[in-house]
């Protein structure tokens, strides 16, 4: 340093860290409430919702051996009252055993399970849950989804309980889910204003939206994963023709890291068709296939089926970008009295325009992507008289290429330790 100002130096240093994808402790709040035996529309709610938690459950990150990088899952049950179900634990090979057992259709005729019964408590059930996301380490996201299927009939009511909860676990993110047709909505959306969670409501489990319960438990995770939706519909299909058709259609791009596909489908009336997941080159992927010589993982049960791929790197990007198609090929054995036997020992009555009787059949597409990207930061010019304006620049780049109009929000730490928060946009 010197007297003359123009002279005086002060180095600047620019540091940057990637962040790993962030661990998730989950709890799931189910209603065991005496309506959940009902339907809402083609499906026993109960039943939908145990199909919903078990593909949440299988969606979530197993914890690597003498690790704790994975993900947890924990259960709390209510209907006049509220109980710990299963322990927040980390997702391994014992814990999926366990959530088997929970989630059987033992446990959903056993009263002291998850048989319906009572009234419903839906606030002292999120007060539990809170409580035992509230240890949570702050390098952990915190998530609770509510599940719902009518109005509250026990005290304290959710507008008693949800700011205090927010305030007693900033961190906490909280998703609401309401089935049927009796349902607060106000009181749901209440739940996820105050936190960066949402709200999602399927009031028929019927036709196009008889896997809704999926897809919405499919979107919180995604949005937990912090993982960009790219599809999530489901379409009606026809089994008279015989020609294959494509059901629905994922696009992937250079920047997608990974991604995590999802399939529904009624188990019953799979030996009428086979559906086909194909690369962008064409290829069907089943067990064994690999992208740029990386394994796909998948797992399947009863209402649907999961494929998880890791992109290669981007000097083999011409192997996984493009479109990613899943098609449907009727396999001629579909007729009127085939399908009555099926239809009458599965779990979806149809009562509606989609009709198997008729040769239509459901499938659901859902997918949900992570990207890669680094920024380079430049600081200008190289030297300054104190008191001047400095230039920060960005470029975004997905593993080496441009990455034009991204933004990244960066920390910008002054000498005298002052921090102030500015986002960059790369403008290509």
């Amino acid at each position: 340093a010197s007297n003359d100002n123009a002279r005086l130096t002060e180095r600047i240093t620019l540091t940057g860290s990637s962040k790993d994808p962030t661990p998730i402790d989950s709890v799931l709040v189910l209603d065991r409430s005496g309506s959940m035996d009902e339907s809402a529309g083609d499906r026993r709610k109960i039943e939908a919702m145990r199909d919903a938690a078990n593909l949440y459950a299988d969606l979530l990150r197993d914890n690597p051996e003498d690790e704790t990088s994975g993900d947890k899952l924990g259960f709390v049950k209510y209907n006049d009252g509220n109980a710990d179900y299963m322990t927040l634990d980390f997702m391994d090979a014992a814990k999926d055993t366990e959530i088997a057992t929970k989630l059987s259709d033992a446990a959903l005729g056993a009263f002291s399970d998850l048989k319906p019964e009572g009234g419903t408590g839906i606030g002292g059930a999120m007060e539990r849950a809170a409580d035992v996301l509230l240890p949570s380490s702050d390098e952990r996201k915190q998530v609770m989804v509510v599940i719902t299927d009518g109005r509250e009939t026990e005290d304290p009511r959710i507008n008693d309980v949800v700011t205090p909860i927010q305030d007693a676990n900033t961190d906490l993110i909280m998703f609401s889910v309401g089935v049927g047709q009796d349902i607060e909505p106000d009181k749901l959306q209440n739940i996820t204003n105050v936190s960066n969670g949402f709200h999602q409501v399927a009031g028929s489990l019927t036709d196009t939206n008889v896997f809704d319960l999926e897809t919405f438990y499919f979107k919180i995770f995604a949005s937990a994963a912090d993982m960009d939706l790219v599809v999530d519909p489901t379409h009606s299909e026809t089994l008279l023709s015989p020609d294959p058709v494509i059901v629905d259609s994922a696009k992937i791009i250079s920047s997608d890291r990974s991604a995590t596909f999802l399939v529904l489908d009624d188990p019953v009336l799979r030996q009428f068709y086979d559906l086909e997941f194909l690369s962008p080159s064409g290829e069907i992927i089943v067990p064994g296939v690999t992208i740029g010589g990386i394994g796909i993982q998948e797992s399947k049960r009863h209402t649907y089926k999961i494929l998880r791929i890791v992109f290669p790197d981007i000097s083999k990007a011409d192997e996984y970008t493009g479109t990613w198609n899943l098609r449907l090929k009727p396999n001629g054995s579909w007729n009127v009295q085939a399908v009555q036997k099926p239809l009458i020992e599965g779990d979806i009555h149809y009562s509606n325009w989609i009709s198997p009787l008729e040769g239509s059949v459901p499938i659901g597409f859902a997918g949900a992507v992570s990207s890669d990207y680094r920024l380079r930061v430049n600081v200008l010019p190289s030297s300054f008289i104190p008191g001047a304006n400095i230039k920060l620049s960005a470029t975004l780049t997905d593993r080496e290429w441009p990455a034009p109009n991204g933004s990244v929000t960066v920390a910008v730490q002054s000498p005298s330790g002052v921090q102030s928060n500015v986002t960059l946009f790369d403008d290509g």
